[in-house]
């Protein structure tokens, strides 16, 4: 469509909106909303909606709803919930409730409750209860209950 590709952007196979891509963005295989991928954002076989990833977010074959993943989120595979992943989160293929995941948390293939990992959690292949991981732990491959490894 008119106004996309316009300044050095490199893109294979995909398509996109209005107003998308304008900024050296590179992008591969994916679709994107109005007013999307629009200040350097990297993105791969992803879709998106109204202001999402307006502000320089790599992102990969996810989905995201709305005023999510605004401030320098990077984020593989996943899909979020409204308010979630605002605080410079990394995450992969995992799901989040809301107020999940909201200060600096790095999470790979796993699902959360609510207000669970939100202190700087590392956690792999996991899944989460409520009040669990809240303490900078780095876990793999596990599943843990409530108030379990706080350190």
């Amino acid at each position: 469509m008119g106004d996309n590709q316009t300044m050095g952007v490199a893109r294979t196979a995909g398509q996109s909106g209005m107003d998308d891509q304008k900024m050296g963005v590179a992008r591969t295989a994916g679709q994107s909303g109005m007013d999307d991928q629009t200040m350097g954002v990297a993105r791969t076989a992803g879709q998106s909606g109204m202001d999402d990833q307006t502000m320089g977010l790599a992102r990969t074959a996810g989905q995201s709803g709305m005023d999510d993943q605004k401030m320098g989120v990077a984020r593989t595979a996943g899909q979020s919930g409204m308010d979630d992943q605002t605080m410079g989160v990394a995450r992969t293929a995992g799901q989040s409730g809301m107020d999940d995941q909201k200060m600096g948390v790095a999470r790979t293939a796993g699902q959360s409750g609510m207000d669970d990992q939100t202190m700087g959690v590392a956690r792999t292949a996991g899944q989460s209860g409520m009040d669990d991981q809240t303490m900078g732990v780095a876990r793999t491959a596990g599943q843990s209950g409530m108030l379990t490894e706080p350190w």
